[in-house]
């Protein structure tokens, strides 16, 4: 019913929060793109943020909880989770020796 009728983005917004409470990431994400009128809503914002973080987006993420930041400075989860993305992004990624792995019986 919702796809017939993608001008009831309230109705998308709502479902999108069901989506994400039920662990459905990628229907909360298509979702929310259906409802652009909330886009600058903090709730909006959080649950695209976090859908993009589980699904392995973790730039689009971060760009996200920045924009929740400059809509609300002091969002202490925001800042967490940018903080969190931005080391997880920078962190250099040791190679692994496979002879290392292997004497160690990995």
């Amino acid at each position: 019913m919702l796809s017939l009728a993608d001008t009831m983005q309230a109705a998308h917004f709502q479902v999108a929060l069901l989506q994400h409470g039920i662990g459905a990431y990628e229907l909360a994400l298509q979702h929310l793109e259906s409802a652009p009128r909330y886009s600058n809503v903090l709730k909006y914002l959080s649950v695209r943020a976090s859908s993009l973080e589980r699904i392995g987006e973790n730039l689009a993420a971060l760009r996200t909880y920045e924009r929740m930041l400059a809509i609300e400075p002091k969002h202490t989860y925001a800042q967490q989770s940018v903080a969190r993305l931005r080391y997880r992004l920078e962190r250099p990624r040791p190679q692994l020796d496979s002879m290392a792995v292997r004497q160690r019986g990995f």
